[in-house]
């Protein structure tokens, strides 16, 4: 599963219009100011994409409005909504695999396939449906 034009495609968390505004690299690619800033080195920015690097610094990558000015309003109000994986902090939850009760990002989801296992693309309503259903079996 793949992010959506609204979030970075580094973090995964969804762009905003300060410390996750999205830039555009000169290849076209977009990532957050956060996730660009933590890549310069020396003045070059490397998108990881299509594996090209770029002589420029983060503070003159153009803002990419066709973005930012769609966000959607959920956008705003779900951030508090974004859970990670356990395994890999810096990775979204994209996956659930209902038979174990797990939460999965896309590295963890390829020891969940097979007989066993069935796996639902993940929500934030899904992590609410998991806790009352853990609280069922437990009592």
């Amino acid at each position: 599963m793949q992010n959506t034009i609204f979030e970075c495609g580094l973090c995964f968390l969804p762009y905003d219009s300060s410390e996750r505004k999205p830039l555009t690299l000169p290849c076209g690619h977009v990532y957050c100011l956060t996730c660009l800033r933590q890549m310069s080195h020396k003045g070059d920015l490397y998108c990881t994409e299509d594996k090209t690097a770029h002589k420029v610094s983060v503070s003159e990558l153009p803002c990419c409005y066709a973005i930012l000015s769609n966000l959607p309003e959920q956008t705003k109000t779900t951030h508090s909504l974004v859970f990670h994986c356990n395994r890999h902090p810096k990775k979204k939850t994209k996956f659930l695999c209902l038979i174990h009760k797990e939460y999965l990002c896309t590295n963890c989801v390829l020891e969940h396939t097979g007989v066993g296992h069935q796996i639902v693309p993940f929500k934030a309503d899904c992590k609410l449906e998991l806790i009352i259903d853990r609280r069922k079996n437990e009592t």
